[in-house]
């Protein structure tokens, strides 16, 4: 009989679910004008992306996914987290990128950031042009 390792520590799901969810409300961004072959984007953190895609994935789900923002483009694979019918016959995916690179995670940073800026000078000439 092998010695049991006591050395590490038994999380609470909940607590690791509330821990993700805090993670991602701090590191997801809204974008604008990045392309992605899966759909349009929603939102982007270096962990995963958010996509109104015309038709669903199956929960768990891998594929490669093309970004692209005219100049740059990368290629990373995500992995279905959840999909949900969205109100237009459309679906948002959820999609986790699990095995990230050193140097995509700079290229998803800086593409979370160029486009946040983008998305945020959008929405204020929208608000502006309104009122």
């Amino acid at each position: 009989m092998s010695p049991r390792n006591t050395s590490s520590p038994v999380l609470d799901p909940r607590s690791q679910e509330s821990s993700r969810t805090e993670r991602r409300r701090t590191e997801r961004t809204g974008v604008a004008h990045l392309v992605c072959d899966a759909g349009g984007v929603i939102d982007l953190s270096p962990r995963g992306i958010r996509v109104l895609a015309e038709k669903p994935w199956h929960e768990g789900h891998t594929r490669l996914l093309t970004l692209t923002d005219g100049p740059h483009s990368m290629t990373i694979e995500a992995r279905c987290v959840w999909s949900r019918p969205d109100a237009d016959r459309h679906h948002v995916l959820g999609l986790a990128f699990d095995h990230v690179e050193p140097h995509q995670e700079g290229m998803l940073l800086r593409f979370a950031t160029e486009h946040a800026a983008a998305s945020s000078q959008l929405n204020g000439a929208e608000g502006g042009a309104g009122r």
